[in-house]
């Protein structure tokens, strides 16, 4: 039987405070954190073997300049040919031509 692959596969979180937050989602969700072996300030939550979560700082991703919107999640999804989903999306929402260019 063939494995489906959700398209859903990480979700990442800003926070300001790091310790505050694995907190929060530890006692709301019972996602566990485990501070991850690189140079920067994220820690990985357990959430399912299909998704995970993660919480960066809010300062670590200005440093790392992982995006120039640095206000909000930012989601992952597994396709298997971005391009044949580009298309879907520009025929879908046609103002979503110059974000994604």
């Amino acid at each position: 039987m063939k494995k489906k692959i959700t398209a859903y596969v990480h979700l990442e979180i800003p926070v300001d405070n790091m310790q505050r937050a694995q907190s929060f989602y530890e006692i709301v969700f019972h996602w566990r954190g485990k501070k991850l072996p690189i140079p920067m300030d994220y820690v990985m939550l357990d959430e399912c073997e299909e998704s995970r979560a993660g919480l960066i700082s809010r300062e670590e991703r200005k440093e790392f300049k992982q995006t120039s919107l640095n206000i909000g999640p930012i989601s992952y999804l597994f396709v298997k040919n971005i391009e044949a989903y580009e298309q879907k999306i520009k025929q879908a929402v046609p103002s979503s031509r110059q974000q994604l260019t």
